[in-house]
């Protein structure tokens, strides 16, 4: 009588997924510098591909936890992407203002007006 496949295999590659997820959002949520965000996306990237291989393998095999494993590393990478989105528009709107901002303050100086 034939052995059904072991799920230690798809289960290595949910795990895998939700390890890198979560190492992702350490990088980009919690320590969110330019430097870490680019050290955290291969983490993005491992956690992506993983979870997407191993949620492919955990259906078809029918093992369930190892698949809502592999949902968690693939929903925890897209809400670290949707976290850096936000939070470099939030950034990128103050710097355009303060720029902005300077500018009209330089053009005032050279023309000679008094500022208050």
């Amino acid at each position: 009588m034939p052995q059904p496949p072991s799920p230690s295999r798809h289960r290595l590659w949910a795990t895998l997924s939700l390890i890198a997820a979560v190492l992702w959002i350490i990088f980009s949520a919690i320590l969110p510098t330019p430097v870490t965000t680019l050290m955290g996306l291969p983490f993005a990237g491992v956690a992506l591909a993983a979870g997407w291989f191993g949620r492919r393998r955990s259906v078809y095999h029918g093992d369930r936890p190892s698949a809502r494993r592999a949902a968690w590393g693939m929903g925890l990478t897209c809400a670290g992407c949707i976290w850096q989105v936000i939070y470099l528009s939030i950034l990128g709107g103050v710097g355009l203002s303060l720029l902005v901002g300077s500018v009209s303050l330089l053009l005032k100086s050279i023309q000679g007006t008094p500022t208050p």
